[in-house]
């Protein structure tokens, strides 16, 4: 009993959650408008630090973050928000970047 390995979660916990917390957002290096610029693996990164329920969250550009996050980003200024019907979303989608006429 001592060294019994414990379950990590109660075994009725009910651990559904409602399809608006399932919301994940891809950051893309062209959206974030704050941070700082750093190279990984011979690409350049942009990180931004981000507190969101009283923690801190570092994104990178070309992570998922959930819908908490995404608005705390937007809250800070630190994203340009990505709007399905904009020019830059058709643009993209269409594989041309953004900037370009």
């Amino acid at each position: 009993m001592l060294f019994r390995r414990r379950p990590k979660h109660p075994p009725n916990a009910d651990f559904s959650e409602t399809p608006e917390r399932q919301q994940f957002f891809h950051i893309d290096l062209e959206m974030m408008l704050k941070g700082s610029f750093c190279k990984r693996r011979k690409k350049t990164v942009r990180q931004f630090g981000v507190t969101v329920n009283g923690a801190t969250r570092l994104v990178t550009s070309g992570d998922l973050v959930d819908r908490e996050t995404y608005e705390a980003l937007l809250a800070a200024g630190a994203i340009r928000a990505d709007v399905p019907g904009s020019l830059d979303a058709a643009r993209k989608a269409a594989g041309l970047s953004p900037g370009n006429q």
